[in-house]
């Protein structure tokens, strides 16, 4: 989706939706939080993904470009995280998928 369905008279409120992918990524983050006797921590971090996005409804050009075409990038404060997202409809944010900046993104 381009710049240009984003006007004046787009929406004022975009719904966010989560991928199975991103969703499972989320999983694996606490999974792994409580693998190691971390379920706080894991809980905190996947809050704080979650929250990292909303702005998106209201602004949802805030991230930056995206390594991919057509993708845009939320890189949450304070967390090794990026979370990647597109617009796919006029109304519509789905998030991609959440990359640990360690990783590799051969993907997305």
């Amino acid at each position: 989706m381009s710049k240009s369905l984003l006007t004046s008279e787009s929406v004022a409120y975009m719904l966010i939706t989560w991928t199975n992918e991103a969703e499972n990524t989320l999983n694996e983050i606490l999974d792994y939080f409580i693998s190691i006797q971390e379920r706080e921590t894991g809980e905190q971090i996947v809050v704080s993904l979650v929250q990292s996005v909303a702005r998106l409804s209201n602004f949802p050009l805030s991230g930056r470009m995206g390594r991919i075409e057509d993708t845009r990038e939320v890189i949450p404060r304070d967390l090794p995280y990026i979370v990647v997202y597109k617009l796919v409809a006029i109304d519509r944010i789905a998030i991609i998928n959440v990359f640990h900046t360690s990783q590799s993104r051969d993907i997305c």
